[in-house]
């Protein structure tokens, strides 16, 4: 006899010890709402004017608008095609934005400010490149925090460590 779907659910739920705390949260619900996300990189000429020095999320937005209804969420991808080309870790690549970090954080801030969360990449397997000398998980929440972000993309896991949502929140010990 073949089990059925409803028992296999509720046998894995058990074996990752399930809790949908995070899923019943407020200031969560939003997601449960996020339906159009566009992974978009970051050298998109809707998104930065190179010619003016500055980000230019209404025109990005605008655009999308118009072509199919706008976003409810934006990847800002800044880690490919650069990473490899030289010594630099995902987060020199958000660094070096144009504008820094601080220049990021107008961008992000624009973007909330159009009713979009914004989330950034998360890259556990950069080794290749220089050594940030922090850990995957503290280097990316560093950023996420400095740059107000929403949360983060994190397609090459199979889950986010607990830890994580602390380290954000966290103040820095001196």
């Amino acid at each position: 006899m073949r089990p059925t779907t409803g028992h296999w659910r509720r046998e894995h739920l058990v074996r990752i010890g399930y809790d949908d705390g995070n899923y019943r949260r407020p200031e969560l619900q939003w997601a449960q709402r996020n339906f159009v996300h566009a992974q978009m990189m970051v050298e998109d000429r809707y998104f930065y004017d190179p010619v003016k020095g500055q980000y230019t999320v209404d025109r990005y937005l605008d655009d999308l608008e118009a072509r199919f209804g706008g976003l409810d969420s934006v990847l800002i991808w800044y880690v490919y095609p650069n990473i490899g080309i030289d010594d630099r870790n995902q987060f020199d690549l958000a660094h070096t934005m144009p504008g820094g970090l601080e220049g990021l954080r107008g961008a992000v801030q624009a973007f909330q400010k159009r009713g979009v969360k914004v989330f950034l990449p998360a890259k556990p397997w950069d080794h290749g490149t220089r050594d940030p000398g922090v850990s995957h998980w503290d280097g990316l929440a560093e950023i996420v925090k400095a740059v107000g972000a929403d949360g983060i993309n994190g397609d090459t896991f199979n889950g986010v460590p607990r830890a994580f949502p602390n380290r954000r929140s966290a103040p820095k010990s001196s």
